[in-house]
């Protein structure tokens, strides 16, 4: 058996990679979701 998460090989770092992108990419999301709401609630109260 060869252990697959082992230091510095290249499985672990494309699971750490990986880990990395999906955080940024959900932070990312919600700094999107948050803009689009205050553009939304201003369109909402001028109107």
């Amino acid at each position: 058996m060869v252990p697959l998460l082992v230091p510095g090989g290249w499985f672990g770092s494309l699971i750490l990679i990986l880990g990395v992108f999906m955080i940024v990419a959900s932070f990312y999301i919600l700094y999107k979701l948050v803009q689009g709401f205050e553009a939304f609630a201003d369109g909402w109260r001028k109107s």
